[in-house]
């Protein structure tokens, strides 16, 4: 069979995939426009919007799938910040599978004028899918070789993140609950901040907060990794993926750093 032909097959396969997940056709154009965006040197942000994030906004006592306590302030500031987000250029995010999520948002946006600029979940994820095809590859090419000042916050189960994507900074957030302390981590990373610079957070639920409150003042990406690399940096599978640390290691050997090895 002829390559091309080939290649038309996968990414028709592919974005019907897109499609029969989203719900919506558009999100399947948002996989080529994020990289080509950031590729172009324009700033973008991506985050996500789960159960998690829903069960903290209508005030669901107890934590996330990560321990992740809701609370009061945290259930407000996650509305805040969704609305804010969805308010400025060049923003994803990331909409849960399940019905009510999107719809509680949506109604939550219209109440104050806005709509949401949903995408599909997994724009950035190192899913079960994502070894058939060079989407994650180039992005982390393009983290990798840019000469833009990156900044990663992760918790120390995935700290060695900052060594395969090249960090200039790395900050430790604490694995759950950073959102009691949240002045303290934000003035921690504010005077690494600077316009253009690139945002890698895997925070849980707060780090909403913490790219609307950054993209208030700089005009920078920030992209919420959640627990995309979780595999990678930690050896461990956290989201009960089929495919294996080695898998990923293969699909990534161009970048893996050679004390992995």
């Amino acid at each position: 069979m002829n390559q091309n032909f080939k290649l038309i097959i996968a990414s028709s396969f592919f974005f019907i995939h897109v499609i029969a997940n989203s719900n919506d056709p558009m999100n399947s154009s948002y996989l080529l426009n994020a990289l080509a965006q950031l590729e172009q040197g324009q700033n973008i942000i991506f985050t996500k919007y789960g159960d998690g994030e829903y069960n903290c906004m209508i005030g669901i006592k107890g934590e996330n799938c990560d321990f992740d306590k809701y609370h009061a302030w945290l259930g407000a500031a996650l509305k805040k910040a969704l609305i804010s987000l969805s308010k400025k250029n060049n923003t994803y995010i990331g909409r849960w599978w399940h019905p009510s999520v999107p719809n509680f948002c949506n109604k939550l946006a219209a109440q104050h004028n806005t709509t949401i600029p949903w995408a599909w979940y997994h724009l950035f994820m190192n899913d079960d899918e994502f070894l058939q095809f060079d989407y994650m590859y180039k992005f982390v090419r393009f983290i990798v070789k840019t000469d833009r000042k990156k900044i990663l916050l992760c918790n120390g189960s995935n700290s060695r993140l900052k060594d395969f994507f090249k960090a200039d900074v790395y900050i430790e957030l604490p694995s759950q609950n950073w959102s009691f302390q949240y002045n303290q981590w934000k003035n921690t990373l504010e005077p690494h901040l600077e316009q253009n610079a690139i945002v890698l957070i895997g925070g849980g639920l707060c780090s909403k907060v913490l790219i609307d409150d950054i993209t208030n003042n700089y005009n920078l990406t920030c992209i919420d990794i959640g627990s995309s690399f979780d595999l990678l940096g930690r050896k461990k599978n956290t989201r009960g993926w089929k495919h294996t640390y080695e898998d990923e290691i293969r699909y990534y050997k161009d970048f893996i750093p050679s004390s992995w090895l």
